[in-house]
């Protein structure tokens, strides 16, 4: 399997492709030409399938352009699917999609919209891959307050990307990296992983590959090291909220919400 990264912005599109390479699928699409250019660069095939996450403009703005360039079907959740431009279909959660012999597991994870989804791989063989568009990101999760919900987002968290295996490589639909780590460090600042990672993100900026080995990307290990959605039960974090809303925080939940809140204001 290939995987290709192609930055627009802060956003990520991806191109996925088994190893045969007959056929491909487009996560987000925004710059059409540069996402035809490394299909043809790297000899990926054919489009056969354009992913929609959610139903946000800077994750659907390549939608029209790409189908019309290669008659690809837009595939995006029920709730959505008549949102996003162009001519698209609706998915719903678990359903799997195959491109040659990938099997793309599709997972409703409804918080920063009421329609988002996640795209799980697992392979054979290898890394299992989440493309968490605006649900997961690095040290960080969906902004509610685009049509969303905190509580949906937690209970994504919970019962859909939680369970995943540790070994999944966590792969953005943004690099809000730098932001959402320094955050972690606001609540956690003894955490000495965060401060590694912080080191690590900021020597990927500017690199213009759009090999996934040359992104910075984490798994879902380490987002337990020090993602403070990942993190609920840490002490230091439960006292740091303990002391900004002088209230005691007994449960996940609760805990989740709270630095979801103070997330909104950072």
């Amino acid at each position: 399997m290939i995987i290709l990264a192609i930055p627009s912005g802060s956003n990520y599109s991806y191109i996925l492709a088994a190893d045969k390479r007959r056929k491909c699928a487009v996560i987000d699409p925004i710059n059409t030409n540069q996402i035809i250019k490394n299909i043809k660069d790297f000899e990926l095939g054919d489009v056969e399938v354009i992913f929609n996450t959610h139903n946000h403009g800077d994750h659907t703005g390549g939608n029209r352009s790409l189908q019309q360039k290669t008659n690809a079907k837009i595939l995006a959740h029920k709730f959505d699917y008549k949102r996003v431009p162009g001519k698209a279909d609706s998915v719903n959660d678990g359903d799997v999609v195959t491109i040659d012999d990938m099997e793309i597991t599709v997972l409703h994870t409804p918080g920063h919209t009421p329609g988002g989804i996640c795209l799980f791989i697992q392979p054979d063989h290898g890394k299992s891959y989440l493309f968490s568009g605006d649900t997961v990101f690095v040290a960080g999760c969906g902004n509610p307050n685009y049509g969303g919900n905190p509580e949906k987002i937690y209970k994504s968290f919970k019962d859909k990307i939680f369970p995943l295996p540790t070994e999944t490589v966590l792969c953005p639909g943004h690099d809000y990296s730098i932001n959402d780590l320094n955050f972690a460090l606001s609540i956690e600042p003894n955490n000495k992983d965060t401060r590694k990672f912080l080191r690590k993100s900021e020597n990927f900026k500017n690199n213009d590959s759009v090999l996934l080995k040359d992104i910075f990307l984490t798994t879902l290990e380490e987002e337990r090291l020090f993602s403070p959605f990942f993190r609920l039960n840490s002490e230091e974090i439960r006292n740091t909220l303990k002391n900004k809303f002088s209230k005691v925080f007994e449960d996940e939940k609760s805990v989740f919400l709270a630095l979801r809140e103070l997330r909104n204001r950072w």
